[in-house]
């Protein structure tokens, strides 16, 4: 079975109407993000320096946590 990636998944919240969705809007939109995440502070690093706002890293540590339940569940 194929894993789950912290890219493909976020790419699944995309049309969600909360912050979630707005950060998955404005990852999927930059193109340098690289889709090979594997770790929450990894992500917070790379948008940390990306001049990311408190919002988008409150999100991303948000759908951080959702992700790796996903992802126990679907391995």
């Amino acid at each position: 079975m194929k894993r789950l990636t912290f890219y493909s998944y976020l790419k699944k919240q995309k049309n969600r109407n909360d912050p979630i969705g707005d950060l998955a809007a404005d990852v999927l939109a930059d193109k340098s993000f690289p889709k090979d995440v594997s770790s929450k502070t990894d992500l917070l690093e790379y948008l940390n320096n990306a001049g990311a706002c408190y919002g988008a890293l409150a999100a991303a540590k948000e759908v951080f946590s959702d992700y790796q339940a996903a992802a126990k569940t679907t391995c």
